[in-house]
């Protein structure tokens, strides 16, 4: 099994008023975690672990260290995530710009395309 993470890191997108994350806040004054959806409180949703604004990195790695998955910081979980204020680029952006070079749907076809017995990328799970 190969592990790949996201990391998001760019939390300030969600705090301008005039936002799409602040029309959330503003149309859902009584929901908690529409009210977290600021640069300050969406990481306490994962109790302040790294996340891909989703799912958190530990999760993502299903419980190993971090060593055990090729990470990618600054992605967002999906598209989907970005119409709630998160920008991009997602986990699943084929043409990434400078400076991001590579993109996670090119890194997988790399890793399908790479022997299951190289040890630098494969991980040995018992079934």
């Amino acid at each position: 099994m190969a592990l790949i993470t996201g990391v998001y890191t760019n939390f300030t997108s969600l705090d301008p008023t005039v936002s799409r994350a602040g029309w959330v806040r503003n149309q859902c004054k009584q929901d908690p975690l529409a009210q977290s959806l600021t640069s300050g409180g969406w990481s306490g949703n994962f109790a302040n672990a790294q996340n891909d604004a989703i799912v958190d990195v530990n999760s993502q790695l299903n419980g190993l260290a971090s060593s055990a998955g090729i990470q990618f910081t600054g992605y967002v979980h999906s598209q989907g995530t970005e119409k709630l204020g998160f920008t991009g680029p997602s986990v699943l952006d084929k043409d990434i710009v400078p400076p991001q070079t590579i993109s996670i749907p090119n890194q997988v076809i790399k890793l399908l395309n790479t022997p299951y017995t190289n040890p630098s990328f494969f991980i040995s799970f018992n079934p």
